[in-house]
């Protein structure tokens, strides 16, 4: 649903246009979790609707039915949708990891730098991806002294895994803490809401959500049919429904997928998981060591075949874990979200003069006070046309 006017109360950046169906609900999902503290919400596009491969694919039609997203923006049309919201929630997902920045526009909106000195700014359940070492290892220089200084105004700082603690503690010198990914934290009966329109029928089946398969899956997959006299159910161009639904139903799921991993846990489905490093090993560890579920990954498809299966995870133990974490993160989340917005704009000022100045390439619209260091305007008077620069607070005009 695009809405015209994107007037709300908070504005969100993430993958919502994504074709990855962990995108796609996590993006539903903090926009739900948003709403029920009371808030009206706009998932920013910033042209994602223009893309071929968003065209006519699950991930559109989707968005039209279940999201609230804003019409195509700049980020220079979006700094002016912010001089009337509350603030901008980057999250969840790895809008962090900067092996997805391809431009500089991909880190001034993920960093939410058009946002107005105003407006709060949220990182919530956010990741990079990867863990510390290998951050730093692929962090340029200029990237992160532009990173540390958008962190530093932010007024919340938090992420899904641990090792995301760490990169901000030790990286960037902020504080963050660790907040559950948001498709934990809204009521389950809401994902039922989706399945309604599904009819796909998993009941005793094997199913596979796979991001990265290669032979050796179809191998694994020949194997299992044979030993099971089942044809595995293949997770993939299938609509956000149906694929909810096949996890819900399915006999066991196996993924390679965080948020394959995630939905197996809400619905308490046995599943196996190949720790898959190409996109990040680290996204695991936190719900490993969270939930107690070691025994239910494995390093390579391979190990399948002398393999216990299925595993299923105490999920009494996994639904006390996700009562406790998931009142904790309300908690902290209806402390944040009812601070005064206006309690940093002083800090904030000084940031955005200091990295403008530091690298004039980032173009932080922050009209209240940069406006004041550098501008150049049209001004009429007596209908004569006149150009006016105001360089370090001092207007000097002149006719064109």
């Amino acid at each position: 649903m695009i809405c015209i006017d994107d007037i709300c109360d908070y504005l969100i950046i993430n993958f919502w246009w994504g074709l990855n169906y962990g995108a796609n609900l996590t993006a539903y999902a903090i926009q739900e979790l948003i709403k029920s503290f009371g808030y009206t919400t706009k998932l920013l596009n910033a042209g994602e609707t223009e893309r071929e491969e968003y065209q006519n694919s699950f991930a559109q039609r989707f968005a039209d039915k279940f999201l609230d997203i804003t019409k195509p923006h700049s980020l220079n049309s979006a700094h002016n949708i912010c001089k009337n919201i509350r603030g901008v929630i980057v999250g969840s997902d790895q809008v962090f990891n900067i092996g997805t920045w391809n431009n500089i526009d991909h880190l001034n909106k993920n960093l939410a730098n058009f946002a107005d000195v105003k407006n709060q700014k949220i990182a919530l359940s956010v990741s990079f991806g990867v863990d510390k070492n290998c951050f730093a290892a692929n962090l340029r220089k200029k990237t992160g002294t532009i990173m540390k200084n958008s962190l530093s105004s932010f007024d919340y700082l938090s992420c899904r895994e641990v090792s995301g603690v760490e990169i901000f503690k030790e990286i960037f010198n902020v504080n963050g803490e660790m907040i559950l990914d948001p498709v934990f934290l809204i009521d389950p009966k809401k994902y039922d809401k989706i399945m309604d329109s599904s009819q796909i029928c998993a009941d005793s089946k094997v199913a596979s959500y796979v991001l990265d398969t290669n032979n050796d899956y179809e191998a694994a997959y020949k194997y299992l049919e044979h030993k099971y006299k089942e044809q595995i159910i293949k997770l993939k161009n299938v609509e956000i429904a149906d694929w909810l639904k096949v996890i819900k139903d399915c006999k066991y799921l196996i993924t390679d997928s965080f948020h394959g991993v995630c939905f197996a846990l809400i619905f308490h489905k046995p599943f196996i998981c190949v720790k898959n490093l190409n996109r990040g090993g680290a996204r695991f560890d936190t719900l490993i060591e969270l939930f107690n579920i070691k025994s239910n990954f494995i390093s390579s498809i391979r190990e399948i075949y002398t393999y216990t299966i299925p595993q299923t995870p105490d999920y009494d133990f996994v639904e006390q874990v996700v009562v406790t974490q998931k009142a904790r993160c309300l908690s902290i989340l209806t402390n944040v979200l009812s601070r005064n917005c206006s309690e940093d704009i002083q800090k904030r000022k000084k940031l955005a003069a200091k990295m403008y100045f530091k690298n004039k390439k980032i173009k932080i619209r922050n009209n209240s006070f940069i406006e004041d260091i550098f501008s150049v305007k049209n001004e009429y008077k007596k209908d004569v046309k006149r150009k006016v620069v105001t360089v370090l607070g001092v207007r000097t005009s002149f006719k064109v």
